[in-house]
Order: structure tokens, then C-alpha cells, then sequence
């Protein structure tokens, strides 16, 4: 009758973690004492298996080999294990000695947070070196010593092919028949296990085989030997994390994301980056948010992957592709007024809603995205990105459309524009008041700069009224009357960014009210005032360089006249 052995044993898949784990130190937070309870069970229920003398013959290395058992046994369990036992060496067989085996008996201290327990007493049996000379007499001692042997069950996740399942099988026989001078050649029938999923159960898998021994002319087949393979049992992992998008900067990547729908029933403990296909996974946050990635080279696309990992492991992966750069063409588009109204537009600056929505929808089907000033002056400074086809939308003046027209379909089309606000006209009638201002600049979708407190005027009472020097007015009384204007706007601002806790204010940009403005002169006066950056109405697009911030002072603006989408698009190179 053939003899069938099969030894089933605990095997836990190892939790993914971070940093290096120790043998027996699994590392991680206290928890109680029902962890140290299911770990005493685990390791108790362990199979230490024998050794042969030659290959296990000194108390460090049994008790090395005992620990490297305890650690996978008790992995994810969050508990820390100490062994400790009494060694007593195997004596080889001899001629005319008969050898014995020897052994390592010992307990494990398990211990998590103030919760510890103490494992019953194990045996870890070291068989000794048989002593053979006939050939004959070898091969049936290696016979029995393989079939004797212990096979121990493994798992999905260790040993799934064949070629896996003959490695781990022939250590085994190396160790059983050493110093016998046989020779073995193991052949069978391999079945790959089949992991769990959240709907299926999984299957083990079974490695049944044959040993074939040999000494010269002596030779014999062992009984049929069955190494069982555990499948993997289904442990949630997270979701893919969300909104990951990817920005470029110079020599640097920007990539976002937000958490998973699904932490899979365990907290998220990390997320990883790669952008070499896979190959190197680091950890870049143990929260949703930014990452940055440096040390790339400008011009060469990248993708990024990203993964949340719980204490199950690592989830489904995101990827997005990007490409650093340090130069960057960036349209910027005027408008003024948008209606709903069903007449023709009045002038050159207004633009109908159907129009307005028909070039958002362009935007977004040509893989446009829309930033702020705020941005790209980060971006200009080194210390931000941009996304592949950035493009700013400006609103000159605050008219109310901004909030009853524009806001809704900047919402819906997940869409943000700067919008230029003459200080002195928030509130009036016809114009944008400040809760409207605080609920727009708190969407997320729109940034709020200066258009001038009061200097949107041809005229006045003084008779002069916008950012071009008036007749007979010396350099010093013009940068006076800017910089006067410029303390009551930033006043205002003050007033709105302790409405908005800062959010979507950004007092550092301006549009020259007309367009007007003094060459060399007022963006000096600016500069030093603190504005970064500086729009203008003039026609055109726009080339920006990292590291070049005079370029911000003089941002050309295409104004959206009424038209057709298409053609006006086209006719800009946008």
C-alpha cells in the first residue's frame, strides 16, 4: 500500500509593511491580549521540522531557524516573540559509534503592549549523520529518511508553480539524505492553488511526487510524497485612490490624489509612488494629498503609479503620465460680461451663455485645464506644478454674471477662472457682492485679484482716474496715487480673506484696469508694492520659464469677442 503524507500547518500571508522586520518582531502598535492569545495558538501549532546535524548542529542556528518559523507563523498578529530553550548537538554516526540525535526545546515569550503569554514546551528534533558504506544499505536509509521527512504544507503566495514546488521539495531531500553519497531526482504532479477573492472560496493546491534514489547500481522509488499548497485566504485591500492627477514643474513632478471609496475594512496606513512601471514603490504620505517626485528630466514623460496599502496590503493601482518641463506656452482668455438674454451682444465684450458654455466644453474636450495666477506664479517659482495643457480664464471688472451665469457652469464643468475685482464697485448694483465673493472663493474654483480699488475710471472728480500717468503728473505723484490705491484695495482684501479664511484671495495679482498702464514704470511700482503677477490686455499667448519671474509682469490677454467657438479657438491657437 502506498503511504501518503500530508502535513497541513498554519501559514498566515505575510502583511504588507513598511521598513525592515525583524525575525520575531513584528514592530507594530500594542493591541490586547486576544493577539497574544491566537498567536500562542498559531506557534503551538507550528511544525518545527527536524534537521540534519551536518545542516543544523549549534544552539544560535537552531535557534535562528525556530525564530525564522515563529515570525512567519505570527505575521500581522502585531505581538513580539522572544525563544529561548536548552540545545543539546546531534553526534554523528561513526563506524563504530552509533550517533544520536539531538534537539532544541524550547518555549516562546509572546507579548503585545502590557498583554504577554508563555508557548507550552516545543521540540525542534536534529537527527544525526547516518554512517553508510554499502550502496545498497544508502539507498534504502535515504528512502526511509525522505519518506519520513517533513513536507511542510506552504503557501499560494510562497510556492504557486512547479518549478517553486521542486526548489522547496529538494532542499527538504538535500537535508534528509546528507552524507548518504545518493543522488535523487524528484518527479510528479503539480496543481497550483487558487487564491480567495470576495466571492469565491479558493482552492488548495498539491505538489504529489516520487523520489527517485541512486548509488552506483543500487536504485529505488519512494512512496508517493503530497506537498499541500495553502491557498491564499481573502484579506480586503483599499480601492484605488481617487482625482490623481499629475502636474509638471522642472525636474519635478506633482502628483494628487484623494482617499480611496474603500479602505477594504482596515485603516490606510500609507500610499505609495512609482515611476518606473513598477519596479521601485516608495512611500511618499500616510494620507491623502500631494506628492512631489524630483530628480526627473525635463522633457521625458513619466508615469506615475499610486496605491493605497492597509495592513492587508497594497490595493489597485492608479497611473497618469506627465512630463517635466521648465517652459510653458499659456493662453490666457478675457472676458467681461456673459448674458442670457436673447438679443445680440452690445460690444466687443460681451458674450452670450450659450457661447461661454460652447467654449468650456471645447476646453475640456481638447484636454485644457484650467489654473490660476496663483499657480503658475508657484510653477514660475520652482515650486509648483502645472498640467499638460494649462489655460487661464480671466473676468475683468466683477460684473454679477460672474456669480449668477458663470459660477453654476465653471461648477459643472469642474472649471476655475480668475476673476479681477474693482474694490469699490463689490456691492453695487449690476456687481458681485461679498458673500457671493465668499462663496465662489471658497468652491475652490475661483481666485479673486485686483482690478484696482478705484482707478477703473476715464475721469473723476480729479479728473484723472486709471494706471496711466496723467498729463503734467511726475513719476513720484504717480507712484503715490498708485500706491494709495493699492493700500485700500489691500485693505479690502484683508476684509475678505478673514471672511474666507484666505481662500481663492490672492492680493499679489493684478489686471491693469483699460490695459492701461506706463511702460517700465507702473510694473515697477507694482513689483515693489508686491504683486508677482501682472495682466495685461494686450492680445496674445504667452511663454513662461521657471526661474524667469519678470516674464509674470507683462501676461498677454486674447479678449473672447462673440463668435463661433471654433473658429475663435483656432484663429488664437488655442
Amino acid at each position: 500500500m502506498k503511504k501518503k503524507i500530508q502535513i497541513v500547518v498554519f501559514v498566515l500571508i505575510l502583511a504588507f509593511s513598511f521598513g525592515v522586520v525583524s525575525a520575531c518582531d513584528n514592530n507594530a502598535a500594542p493591541t490586547d491580549t486576544a493577539s497574544v492569545a491566537t498567536a500562542r495558538t498559531a506557534v503551538e501549532n507550528a511544525v518545527f521540522s527536524a534537521v540534519a546535524q551536518a545542516a543544523l548542529n549549534t544552539e544560535a542556528a537552531a535557534r535562528e531557524h525556530v525564530e525564522d518559523i515563529v515570525s512567519t507563523v505570527v505575521a500581522g498578529m502585531n505581538v513580539t516573540t522572544v525563544v529561548t530553550g536548552v540545545f543539546t548537538a546531534a553526534v554523528a554516526q561513526t563506524a563504530s559509534v552509533a550517533g544520536s540525535n539531538g534537539s532544541f526545546v524550547f518555549t516562546v515569550v509572546i507579548s503585545s503592549g502590557t498583554a504577554t503569554d508563555t508557548t507550552a514546551s516545543k521540540t525542534l528534533m536534529i537527527t544525526r549523520t547516518p554512517y553508510v558504506t554499502d550502496s545498497n544499505a544508502a539507498v534504502a536509509t535515504a528512502r526511509t529518511a525522505i519518506e519520513s521527512a517533513v513536507f511542510s504544507a506552504v503557501s499560494q503566495s510562497n510556492i504557486n508553480t512547479r518549478t517553486a514546488a521542486d526548489a522547496h521539495v529538494e532542499a527538504v531531500i538535500a537535508t534528509a539524505v546528507y552524507g548518504l553519497g545518493v543522488t535523487t531526482a524528484v518527479g510528479g504532479v503539480f496543481a497550483a492553488a487558487i487564491a480567495a477573492t470576495e466571492s469565491a472560496a479558493g482552492v488548495d493546491g498539491s505538489y504529489i511526487f516520487t523520489v527517485a534514489i541512486s548509488r552506483g547500481a543500487a536504485t529505488d522509488v519512494t512512496d508517493a510524497i503530497t506537498l499541500t499548497i495553502i491557498h491564499t485566504p481573502y484579506a480586503p485591500r483599499p480601492g484605488m485612490p481617487q482625482n490623481v492627477k499629475a502636474t509638471s514643474g522642472s525636474e519635478q513632478l506633482f502628483l494628487y490624489w484623494s482617499a480611496p471609496a474603500s479602505d477594504g475594512g482596515s485603516a490606510i496606513i500609507a500610499f505609495e509612488v512609482s515611476y518606473d512601471n513598477g519596479s521601485t514603490w516608495t512611500t511618499v504620505s500616510n494620507t491623502a494629498g500631494r506628492a512631489a517626485i524630483t530628480g526627473l528630466l525635463n522633457d521625458i514623460p513619466y508615469t506615475l503609479s499610486i496605491r493605497a496599502v492597509n495592513a492587508n496590503g497594497s490595493g489597485a493601482e492608479v497611473t497618469v503620465t506627465a512630463t517635466p518641463r521648465n517652459t510653458v506656452s499659456l493662453p490666457v482668455l478675457l472676458y467681461h460680461r456673459i448674458f442670457t438674454a436673447n438679443r445680440p451682444p452690445v460690444d466687443d465684450y460681451e458674450l452670450s451663455a450659450a457661447e461661454f458654455r460652447s467654449d468650456l466644453e471645447y476646453l475640456v474636450a481638447n484636454g485644457y485645464t484650467t489654473v490660476t495666477a496663483y499657480q503658475l506664479a508657484k510653477w514660475v517659482s520652482g515650486e509648483g506644478g502645472l498640467p499638460a495643457r494649462p489655460i487661464i480664464l480671466t473676468f475683468d471688472d466683477g460684473d454679477i454674471c460672474n456669480y449668477t451665469i458663470t459660477f453654476p457652469l465653471l461648477q459643472e464643468f469642474n472649471l476655475g477662472k480668475t476673476s479681477f475685482l474693482v474694490g469699490n464697485w463689490v456691492g453695487r448694483l449690476g456687481y458681485i457682492n461679498v458673500n457671493q465673493i465668499w462663496t465662489m472663493a471658497t468652491s475652490g474654483l475661483v481666485e479673486f485679484g485686483s482690478h484696482s480699488w478705484d482707478l477703473h475710471t476715464w475721469g473723476g472728480g480729479t479728473g484723472w482716474g486709471h494706471m496711466l500717468m496723467a498729463p503734467g503728473e511726475t513719476v513720484e505723484q504717480y507712484s503715490i496715487r498708485i500706491l494709495n490705491d493699492v493700500t485700500r484695495m489691500n485693505q479690502f482684501f484683508t476684509t475678505l480673506e478673514n471672511a474666507t479664511d484666505g481662500l481663492g484671495i490672492n492680493r499679489r495679482t493684478l489686471a491693469y484696469p483699460y490695459g492701461r498702464h506706463n511702460t517700465g514704470i507702473t510694473s515697477g511700482i507694482l513689483t515693489g508694492a508686491g504683486y508677482n503677477a501682472i495682466f495685461t490686455s494686450i492680445s496674445g499667448l504667452n511663454t513662461f520659464r521657471v526661474g524667469e519671474p519678470a516674464g509674470l509682469m507683462y501676461i498677454q490677454r486674447i479678449n473672447r469677442n462673440p463668435g463661433p467657438t471654433q473658429a475663435f479657438m483656432s484663429r488664437h491657437g488655442i
